[in-house]
């Protein structure tokens, strides 16, 4: 976090990190393991940045989503509860990319 919180300060509105935690700042935590879902399959550009993303399947997403209804936090949502938001709009099938990019972008 630490990182994130710099470079947001720092680099005159350049991206900062991610939107809606999809992706996390470089070499997070250095003692991860390899059994830690934590991987390149949604980085786009240089692998070699260090920038990852965790890798989750629709089962542990919607584990999440889940168990993300049952928090209480005062009226503040999760960014799993944002997405969770997003998925259950009566227009969510006729979303496309460039939607999805102007949502990022508005977030």
């Amino acid at each position: 976090m630490p990182w994130l919180l710099e470079r947001s300060s720092e680099m005159g509105g350049e991206p900062c990190g991610h939107a809606l935690m999809a992706s996390c700042p470089p070499e997070p935590f250095p003692e991860l393991t390899p059994d830690i879902p934590f991987g390149y399959a949604h980085v786009n550009g240089d692998l070699n940045s260090g920038q990852r993303t965790w890798e989750l399947s629709k089962a542990d997403l919607g584990t999440l989503l889940a168990l993300s209804k049952r928090l209480n936090l005062d009226g503040e949502i999760t960014p799993v509860m944002a997405w969770g938001m997003v998925m259950a709009h009566s227009r969510f099938s006729e979303m496309k990319a460039e939607d999805f990019a102007k949502l990022t972008e508005e977030l």
